[in-house]
């Protein structure tokens, strides 16, 4: 027996009883259920001799099942928040997808494109480089006809003579 330490014998049922509460409340998975009914309990124990006692009890008591509630709340406010997530993300995983898909369309569709860019750098290189064979053959022949025209003349041309040649592009 430690008396000095507490002023009630070890096995008497006060001592018992507030070692039954403490183990209680030091347990971390408690329900409100398991609360609530350890509150009626100390209801149906509630006389003038252990009103002080029962009181402060109770307001602990209290205090957890806010503490609880509390926690429950918020569990499904995280849950209803985890679901709208949960939501989001799999639009935009589909989102995601589609996006891929079309950067792979557009990917082969730019190497067509570079492609068939080259093939029409390589025509318009050839027509640029026809173009001016064309303009050497004009210039070479232009004067040639006015050389003959003007000897067909004896060299006299008159305003309304003057011959116009038209080039095509």
């Amino acid at each position: 027996m430690d008396s000095e330490a507490h002023a009630v014998r070890r096995d008497s049922t006060g001592d018992y009883e507030r070692s039954r509460i403490e183990k209680k409340m030091a347990e971390t998975n408690r329900y409100v259920c398991t609360v609530l009914d350890e509150a009626r309990e100390s209801l149906e124990k509630l006389n003038w001799f252990t009103l002080p006692v029962i009181k402060r009890h109770l307001q602990a008591l209290v205090e957890e099942i806010q503490t609880m509630v509390n926690r429950m709340e918020a569990a499904l406010y995280d849950k209803m928040d985890y679901e709208k997530v949960r939501e989001l993300c799999k639009k935009t995983e589909a989102k995601l997808k589609e996006l891929t898909e079309e950067k792979k369309s557009l990917a082969k569709e730019k190497k067509a494109l570079k492609l068939e860019t080259k093939v029409l750098k390589g025509k318009v290189q050839s027509l640029e480089t026809r173009v001016e064979e064309l303009k050497e053959v004009i210039e070479s022949k232009i004067p040639n006809y006015l050389e003959i025209y003007l000897n067909s003349t004896n060299g006299a041309l008159a305003e309304e003579d003057i011959p116009i040649v038209e080039v095509s592009q």
